[in-house]
C-alpha cells in the first residue's frame, strides 16, 4: 500500500469514530501527496489515542510506526515500509501556531468543512489562508489575523502593539484565549514527557578503517531527517565536551610509525575519555534525543575495545572495557567490515596481521551487541550497504517504539 493509500485510510478510519481529522491542504483523502510528509488537522484528542489510531491503520498495510515526538501543538509520527523503502512523515495538528502562537481556531475550520466519500475535507479557502497565515507569521510578517478574526479587532491589536510576534499573541489571546492557555499547559505536559522519556534514539556506527563508513554516513545524513526522525546528528567517537587536539588518529598498532603510550598519559586519556561518555551524553547527547532528533556515532565505546592505542590509551583489556562501559548504550549498532586484504588496499595503514585482528575484533563484538547489525561491504555497491543498514535500523526501532509505546 502507497503513502497515499495509508493516508486515505488514515482518514477514513478517525471520521468513522467521529474524530475530525482532515488534510491541511484542502485535498480530497485519495489526493497524491505533493511533499515528503502529510500535515492533517486532528480534533483535541490525546496523543495516546491519535497514536492507537495510526497503528491500527498502518499496520495491516504493512507499514510500521519508527518514531512519535509530542510537541504540544502536534505530533510527529514518522512510518516505513520496509518492503518497499518507503517512508511517511505524518504531522497531526490539533493547534495551529506559529512560533508557538495559535493562528486560528481548529474548531471553526472544522465546522465549515464537508465529508466527502468518507472522510473530512477542509474548504480550499481556509487551507490557503491557513498556509499563507503561517508562512507569515513564521517569517515575522504577520498580520496576525484569519478570515475568521474581524477587522476591527486587527486594529485594535495593531494599534495598540507593534506589528509581530508580540502583536500576533495579542490577537490569540484577545480572541481565543483558552486555546492560548490549552496549547501552553500541552507544550509544557509534553516537553516534560519527552524530558522524562525522550523519543529520539542513540546509534553507532563502527568498523576497520576503509570498510565504507564514510560512505553510509554520508547516505544516513542525507536519508534520516524526515523518515526515520526529524533530524540526525552525528558525533565522532564520543561527544567531547573540549576542543579536541587534532583530528588524526595516531599511528595503526602494529606498524612501524606506532609509537608507545606512557601509563600515566593512559590513564589521563581514559578518565577523560571516561568522564567525556558520563557528562557529555547528558549535556551534548540527550538534548538532541529530547527534541527527537537520531544520534548516530561515527565510531563509538567499541572502537576503543578494537584499537585503544589508536586513542592514546595503553592499558589492559579490563580497563579499556571500563572506558567502553561509560558510553551510553546505543539503541542498534551497525558493524562494517571487509576482507582484510582489501582494507589494506583501501587505505595502506594497517599490515594485513593487524586488518585480519580488528576485522576478527568487530565481528565478536557484532555477535555479542544488541540490536547489532554486521555488513561485509567488499561485495556490496554503497546503495546495497545502505538499504540493509535502513532495514535494519526500521526493524530495530519499530520494535523499540512497540515496547516504549504499550
Amino acid at each position: 500500500m502507497t503513502r497515499t493509500d495509508l493516508l486515505a485510510g488514515l482518514l477514513r478510519a478517525a471520521e468513522a469514530r467521529s474524530w475530525p481529522l482532515a488534510r491541511l491542504d484542502g485535498a480530497a483523502a485519495d489526493a497524491p501527496l505533493t511533499g515528503r510528509d502529510a500535515d492533517l488537522l486532528a480534533a483535541w484528542h490525546p496523543w495516546a489515542q491519535w497514536r492507537e489510531l495510526v497503528l491500527e491503520v498502518a499496520t495491516p498495510l504493512g507499514w510500521q510506526l519508527v518514531m512519535s515526538v509530542p510537541k504540544g501543538s502536534c505530533l510527529l509520527l514518522f512510518l516505513a515500509r520496509n518492503d518497499a523503502g518507503e517512508f511517511l512523515q505524518v504531522d497531526l495538528h490539533r493547534a495551529l501556531s506559529a512560533r508557538g502562537i495559535p493562528f486560528a481556531d481548529p474548531a471553526r475550520l472544522f465546522a465549515a468543512s464537508r465529508v466527502e466519500e468518507g472522510a473530512r475535507r477542509l474548504d480550499g479557502q481556509d487551507a490557503r489562508s491557513v498556509r499563507a497565515l503561517e508562512y507569515r507569521l513564521s517569517h515575522g510578517r504577520s498580520r496576525s489575523a484569519d478570515a475568521h478574526v474581524t477587522p476591527a479587532h486587527q486594529r485594535t491589536a495593531f494599534g495598540i502593539l507593534p506589528p509581530g510576534r508580540l502583536s500576533a499573541l495579542a490577537m490569540a489571546l484577545l480572541c481565543r484565549p483558552a486555546l492560548v492557555l490549552r496549547l501552553v499547559a500541552a507544550k509544557l505536559a509534553d516537553r516534560w514527557a519527552r524530558r522524562r522519556r525522550p523519543p529520539g534514539v542513540l546509534w553507532a556506527l563502527s568498523g576497520p578503517d576503509g570498510a565504507g563508513k564514510t560512505s553510509l554516513l554520508d547516505s544516513l545524513e542525507w536519508t534520516i531527517p524526515r523518515q526515520l526522525a526529524s533530524g540526525v546528528r552525528i558525533l565522532h567517537t564520543r561527544p567531547f565536551l573540549w576542543p579536541r587536539r587534532s583530528q588524526a588518529l595516531a599511528p595503526v598498532a602494529g606498524t612501524a610509525a606506532e609509537r608507545p603510550h606512557g601509563k600515566i598519559r593512559s590513564w589521563l586519556r581514559w578518565g577523560l575519555a571516561w568522564l567525556d561518555f558520563r557528562l557529555g551524553h547528558w549535556l551534548h547527547v540527550r538534548p538532541h534525543l529530547v527534541a527527537g532528533r537520531l544520534v548516530l556515532f561515527d565510531r563509538y565505546g567499541f572502537d576503543y575495545i578494537v584499537a585503544p592505542r589508536r586513542r592514546g590509551i595503553d592499558l589492559g583489556d579490563a580497563a579499556v572495557r571500563r572506558l567502553a562501559a561509560a558510553a551510553a548504550p546505543p539503541l542498534g549498532a551497525l558493524f562494517l567490515v571487509a576482507d582484510p586484504a582489501e582494507l589494506v588496499r583501501r587505505k595502506g595503514e594497517a599490515t594485513p596481521a593487524e586488518a585480519e585482528r580488528q576485522v576478527a575484533a568487530y565481528r565478536a563484538l557484532a555477535a555479542t551487541t544488541a540490536n547489532a547489525l554486521l555488513i561485509d561491504t567488499g561485495e556490496q555497491v554503497p546503495a546495497a550497504v545502505t538499504r540493509a543498514a535502513l532495514v535494519h535500523m526500521v526493524e530495530v526501532m519499530a520494535d523499540h517504539a512497540r515496547s516504549d509505546h504499550p
